[in-house]
């Protein structure tokens, strides 16, 4: 594998914690791959190496180019999962130690959103019309933040009163249904290795590398995770670019980064400033742009590989309709010089902007795919069809239960589910309690207490 000087200093180091400051482009990926490829060569066996990315996506490239070079079976091998894929494995081996049982639920984003509007509805003394996306990702900063909710202070805005009012109770419902959310999947490894040195020092010893890619993204969670799962010789080796953190908004923290020989003293930090993916007016711009940023410690200046390349240009337009049809109308010059059509692109900033630019290229007669939608498991069909495999696994899953209530249709709507729900209150039993006995509960109607019973009987 070729490697420039900056790419062989970092593939080659040895001990110790390492820092690999990655410009954009600058063949970080090939970075990972050799330096796993030349820690198997010198004797580190494959399961020993944990190897930790931000997408399924980015995890599954990785696997499938380390496979390409030291074949797929040493592959399979190396622990190459992201944070969360990691948590699952960690959760499961210690489900018990975490006091969740051989049976418990994972929730996804869907799942704890429907936590949050039921506790909005029966807990929380606020306008039941708060957003409960923007409460829920409050209590997913705090979480990953690792801030218990008896620590929590809220600032004064009702968005973070409420999510401070509920977080405790939010926790407390994932407690009672055995259910952990996509969050815990790192917080609960972190308090578990930090509260317990026999289970710490057993993963510590099971890793003997732990490699870490886009470290810029992580969060304060996470950067415990590896400091946790790091051995006593401290052979971290982490990758990232503090000038291409944006994720701030979500939790992540640049000072992971930026403060990295901090945490892990001794560390030996390079850079790859070679730039193989853009031409040069394009990395002029982005250079010039970034040294105005405040703080960096460790100032790179990308260069370029590639000849040539047009000057970048900035088109500033009075409203987004005009920025639409100046859009179509680049798209109809390039393509009356010549351009394919397959090799333009328009990237916008969110989904709202889309409509807009669709309109001016179906005007313009111009052919065109949006890249996006609806992800498989995001699917109705498919989501109903796992609560209903959930509820079988766990019978605690109520957020599941309650989904699948009336799917399909068997006479147990909105005011069904509210008599029945109420009725678990009052008797301080569980829904699925309630279901089995529904005969006794008088607001339903005949039809649903009979089909109650026989959901709850199935359960």
């Amino acid at each position: 594998m070729r490697l420039n000087a900056q790419q062989r200093a970092a593939v080659e180091h040895e001990e110790g914690p390492l820092l690999v400051l990655a410009g954009a482009g600058s063949g970080k990926t090939r970075v990972i791959i050799a330096r796993i490829a030349r820690l198997l060569a010198s004797g580190v066996a494959p399961n020993a190496i944990l190897a930790v990315t931000f997408t399924n996506k980015a995890a599954n490239e990785m696997r499938d180019r380390i496979g390409a070079t030291v074949g797929d079976e040493t592959a399979k091998a190396i622990w190459l999962s992201t944070f969360h894929s990691f948590g699952v494995r960690f959760v499961r081996e210690e489900a018990k130690a975490l006091g969740l049982g051989s049976r418990f639920t994972i929730f996804d984003q869907g799942d704890s959103l429907g936590v949050v509007r039921e506790l909005l509805r029966t807990e929380a003394e606020a306008d039941r019309r708060l957003d409960a996306q923007a409460i829920l990702s409050r209590i997913s900063l705090w979480k990953n933040a690792l801030r218990e909710p008896g620590k929590v202070r809220a600032k004064g805005d009702e968005y973070d009163q409420v999510a401070a009012s509920i977080y405790g109770a939010y926790e407390s419902t994932l407690a009672d249904m055995h259910a952990v959310d996509f969050d815990d999947l790192v917080v609960k490894p972190v308090r578990l290795l930090r509260d317990r040195p026999g289970i710490r020092s057993k993963w510590r010893t099971r890793f003997a590398h732990v490699l870490v890619d886009e470290f810029q993204d992580t969060n304060v969670a996470q950067l415990d995770l590896v400091r946790l799962l790091a051995n006593e010789r401290g052979n971290v080796c982490v990758v990232g670019d503090d000038d291409q953190s944006i994720y701030g908004w979500r939790g992540a923290c640049v000072d992971n980064i930026l403060d990295f020989e901090q945490y892990f003293p001794g560390a030996v930090v390079t850079k790859l400033e070679q730039n193989y993916r853009s031409c040069a007016p394009i990395l002029n711009v982005a250079n010039s742009a970034i040294e105005k940023s405040r703080k960096r410690p460790y100032a790179k200046v990308l260069k370029a590989t590639r000849k040539g390349g047009s000057p970048v240009r900035m088109c500033v337009l009075p409203e987004p309709q005009e920025e639409a049809k100046f859009v179509a109308a680049e798209i109809r010059r390039l393509e009356r010089e010549g351009t394919d059509p397959r090799q333009i692109a328009v990237l916008y900033r969110s989904n709202t902007q889309a409509k807009l630019l669709e309109e001016e290229l179906r005007i313009a007669g111009i052919s065109y795919r949006v890249f996006g939608g609806t992800k498989f498991f995001d699917r109705k069909e498919i989501k109903d069809g796992i609560a209903y495999l959930r509820i079988a696994l766990n019978p605690r899953d109520e957020l599941s239960l309650r989904r699948i209530m009336n799917t399909p249709a068997r006479g147990l709507g909105a005011q069904s589910l509210r008599h029945i729900a109420d009725h678990a209150e009052a008797h301080r039993m569980s829904l699925l309690r309630a279901l089995r006995s529904a005969d006794r509960i008088e607001a339903l109607s005949a039809r649903a207490k009979a089909s109650a019973v026989r959901l709850g009987d199935a359960s």
